[in-house]
């Protein structure tokens, strides 16, 4: 038996939209002292952007990410199709999640889907690997709603904007 339950009883309720909450390198500091090597991998390895990891040996881990490639194929034909003028339906969400909606409002309620498709995963696990690994993903989804922050947001833009810092090709005589 591992010490889930111990850690588990050391971690706050999430609830999207939360702005107050540890973030995932706490978490991730934390699960490290309570789960073996082999789960602290699982776990840190966790991504809300991974759809790549279709075949991990933990299922949910796979299933998430069946779920995230499809969501990232429906986005793609949505966008295809109004840069062809054509329309298109999505089946991992509604429709209108992408066709009335600025791109920050379109991320929010992605992330609003992937939220919601986590939840339903906690049905039979509360203090176990996949309650952690939910855990994990929420955690990267609050992190990004809260990157949403418009100064935080200008900041950024004008680090990326900086002409200064965009590297230049060096020629092969200098």
């Amino acid at each position: 038996m591992s010490d889930y339950p111990y850690l588990a009883a050391l971690l706050p309720l999430l609830n999207f939209g939360d702005t107050e909450f540890p973030s995932s390198e706490r978490f991730l500091a934390e699960a490290e002292k309570w789960l073996d090597e082999e789960e602290y991998a699982i776990l840190s390895s966790a991504s809300v952007d991974d759809y790549t990891a279709q075949e991990h040996p933990l299922e949910l881990v796979a299933e998430y990410s069946r779920f995230e490639y499809l969501m990232r194929r429906d986005v793609v034909a949505f966008i295809e199709a109004r840069r062809l003028g054509h329309d298109h339906t999505t089946t991992m969400f509604p429709t209108s999640h992408l066709k009335d909606a600025t791109p920050l409002e379109a991320e929010r309620r992605l992330l609003k889907v992937r939220w919601d498709y986590v939840s339903t995963q906690l049905t039979t696990h509360h203090e176990d690997l996949h309650a952690f690994v939910v855990y994990r993903i929420k955690l990267q989804i609050l992190e990004r709603l809260a990157s949403f922050d418009r100064e935080t947001g200008a900041e950024r833009f004008e680090r990326l904007a900086d002409i200064d810092l965009i590297p230049r090709e060096v020629s092969a005589d200098q």
